[in-house]
């Protein structure tokens, strides 16, 4: 049984499955924005202002929204005057479209009247004392042009300008209130972050939160949106039924990003995003009439597309090496000895102080940092509840951390698992370019009650992208430096003769081999031997004063002034920043690992092999770019009150990639043949195995014998039997 859709006024099309509104009905409508538009779809059962709508249970994106004949992006932010029509799930042309699960919505702008028409309109809604939509819309088209002549030699030249500013406060509010510290309860949280524990260490106060310290909200106290989108075209009806049509869209909004795990404790640090989006392309028409009842029409189009996006926390920005800073810890060192013996330079020493390490931290003084007052908060308070008790408390940093302070680097624990706690920082840094051309055709031969249409389309796409993980390099930095020299020299000990007791010792031991590339760039940066054997205290670096110190081999400390632009991501290696691919510091497509776009040739094979002029590995990643191809024919009859279709629509997609060659090995994969006919090997295949099967063994690299074989998706064990 088909429901029945009932029109509001003639202005809508009455099509249940395929429902169409032009803008004499929703002009009237109290809308504000596009996205509006499409709560009059019936099978939209949520829509929200950033263009996300789910279509009977399915998210629908970019791909299946057309404006003017093409595919577009971001036509929620466009300016509602602009559009004419718009039709919803026109499942009708999948094989003109392709097949959706959702359905396409096609999006006409107006037409450009015979007169100059100019619209401005503003709109502002107060939903709360603190949060409003703010909206100026503008449209102005007409004639540029217009030559009348004899039958078919009409010609004229239009154009249609439209633009929108919007700013938002909250662009997705919450549908049900939801519960978020008080404002002064979270000034004070910030403020105070710990509080001791009874048995030693502390707690955060952030987990004694009650009900009466909450207030509930349907808004997200930083989620403000702003920006403009701006629409263009100008089109040329020739003579003879020809028309050529040049369009252009942008689309620039920053916004902050709300993240669902800081909505109670901190929102302050939900990231910014800032979008471009432009989109260009070119129609061109031709329709060619009979004398008859036969028709042809064509059209040719083109398109180029661009998305660049950057999110990032909106103080730091790009400053990566201030995402996890703390503060200063300033660390005091002692060297430490135990009885024994040993010859210095042929004198054997007998009951003589050993030094058996340089690294007893006898005291940790912080100072607070300036750049993430929410982190620094933590450690602040740890000091302040332990003022003046640095034994158990703040010798060494393990203290510091088993106590609930926080080092360089390090977040507080999320409350309950759920929330993020107060001063957390988001720990990314994107940026995403999306490149598109298109071109299609198609046409139309119309004779009588035949319908013969056809026609094809090709798209390739670029993606590139590039994300830190910005919070960690402190971590990094702490594990890279000093790492070689941890053992001691024993094979060159010195000797400090004492009145009672004789002291050796020995410096630290260079190892070259386990030097990390981080650590010699650093003294060098520094001025130090990068063969040397001082000792970094690396979270001894001071923001404001640009200073760090190190110990010499002597175990003397000192202090170098060395600016606040010390660190940076060329000073590792690319390997020490993908960390082996285990919690990778960044990742790459079409980018280096410093977040430059690479431009050159890169082919698979360059990720294992290219090196840079040190001999170090540069894996180099291409950018992602997938290729479509489609082309369809169709054909319609109308006959005695019957329709008749028929048609085929075929598609190639190419991911212009490497794939696996055997879908269960990330190595090469040999079949039977091959490994029978390797040099050296021993190797006989059971009874039945197929010179094509693959063979499968214990080791990849050193194999020991076979476990089994498959052919297709059929597997058989060492012995040639059916798994």
């Amino acid at each position: 049984q088909n429901d029945t859709i009932i029109a509001l006024s003639d202005s809508i099309n009455t099509l249940e499955v395929n429902p169409t509104f032009n803008a004499s009905f929703f002009r009237h409508l109290p809308f504000t924005g596009t996205s509006d538009i499409y709560k009059l779809n019936p099978a939209i059962y949520r829509s929200d202002n950033d263009g996300g709508h789910l279509v009977d249970g399915f998210f629908t994106s970019g791909d299946y929204t057309w404006f003017d004949g093409v595919p577009m992006d971001f036509t929620e932010e466009m300016p509602l005057r602009l559009i004419g029509e718009a039709k919803f799930n026109d499942f009708g042309n999948y094989l003109e479209s392709g097949n959706s699960i959702t359905g396409f919505t096609r999006l006409e702008p107006v037409h450009s009247s015979d007169s100059l028409t100019f619209l401005a309109e503003t709109s502002s809604r107060l939903i709360h004392k603190k949060f409003n939509d703010n909206d100026i819309q503008l449209l102005l088209s007409g004639p540029l042009f217009k030559q009348s002549g004899g039958k078919g030699s009409n010609s004229s030249l239009s154009y249609t300008v439209a633009s929108r500013l919007f700013s938002s406060s909250d662009s997705d509010p919450s549908y049900v209130l939801r519960n978020h510290a008080a404002p002064d309860y979270l000034e004070n949280l910030e403020d105070n972050p710990l509080r001791p524990a009874p048995m030693g260490g502390t707690y955060e106060n952030s987990w004694f939160t009650n009900e009466t310290d909450a207030v509930s909200s349907y808004f997200n106290s930083n989620a403000a949106k702003k920006g403009f989108s701006l629409y263009g075209n100008i089109r040329a009806d020739l003579a003879n039924g020809m028309f050529i049509k040049f369009g252009s869209y942008t689309m620039d909004k920053k916004e902050a990003i709300p993240v669902y795990d800081n909505f109670f404790f901190n929102q302050e640090h939900n990231p910014d995003r800032s979008s471009l989006y432009s989109t260009n392309y070119i129609l061109f028409g031709h329709e060619i009439e009979s004398k008859g009842s036969a028709s042809f029409t064509y059209q040719f189009q083109g398109q180029y597309s661009m998305l660049k996006s950057k999110t990032e926390d909106s103080d730091l920005g790009t400053e990566f090496f201030k995402y996890g800073y703390v503060g200063k810890f300033d660390t005091y060192k002692s060297p430490t000895f135990e009885m024994g013996s040993d010859t210095v330079n042929g004198t054997f020493y007998d009951q003589a102080w050993i030094l058996n390490s340089w690294d007893y931290d006898t005291l940790v003084e912080f100072t607070p940092g300036n750049v993430n007052p929410g982190l620094t908060a933590y450690t602040s308070g740890y000091y302040s509840i332990f003022n003046n008790e640095p034994d158990g408390h703040f010798e060494n940093t393990d203290q510091i951390q088993l106590g609930g302070g926080l080092l360089n680097g390090q977040s507080p624990r999320q409350v309950y698992g759920l929330w993020n706690n107060t001063g957390t920082v988001y720990n990314s840094y994107s940026i995403d370019d999306h490149r598109r051309i298109n071109f299609a055709a198609n046409g139309l031969l119309d004779i009588g009650k035949h319908q013969i249409s056809l026609g094809f389309q090709f798209r390739k796409d670029n993606y590139s992208s590039y994300q830190a993980n910005p919070v960690g390099l402190w971590a990094l930095m702490r594990g890279r430096t000093n790492f070689h020299i941890q053992e001691l020299d024993i094979s060159n000990p010195y000797v400090h003769e004492g009145e009672l007791m004789d002291t050796i010792f020995y410096s630290r031991k260079y190892d070259a081999e386990t030097q990390s590339t981080f650590d010699r760039n650093l003294r060098l940066a520094l001025g130090l031997d990068p063969e040397g054997v001082d000792y970094i205290d690396i979270d001894s670096y001071d923001f404001s004063a640009g200073t760090i110190n190190y110990y010499d081999d002597e175990g003397i400390k000192h202090t170098i002034n060395c600016g606040q632009d010390l660190f940076s991501l060329e000073m590792f290696s690319v390997d020490e920043l993908l960390n082996e691919g285990i919690a990778s510091y960044v990742s790459y497509i079409g980018y280096d690992h410093l977040g430059n776009r690479n431009r050159s040739k890169v082919s698979f094979e360059d990720f294992f092999n290219s090196k840079n002029e040190d001999g170090e590995y540069i894996r180099p990643v291409a950018a992602y770019t997938p290729m479509n191809y489609s082309a369809f024919a169709a054909y319609h009859l109308d006959i005695q009150g019957w329709s008749v279709d028929a048609g085929i629509r075929m598609e190639a997609f190419d991911s212009h990639q490497q794939v696996l060659k055997d879908p269960y090995l990330f190595y090469e994969a040999y079949n039977v043949r091959e490994v029978e006919d390797m040099q050296g090997l021993s190797f006989q295949a059971p009874t039945g195995m197929g010179n094509d099967f693959i063979v499968y063994v214990d080791n990849g690299f050193n194999p020991t014998r076979v476990t089994g074989y498959r052919d297709g998706e059929q597997w058989y064990d060492d012995a040639g039997d059916e798994i």
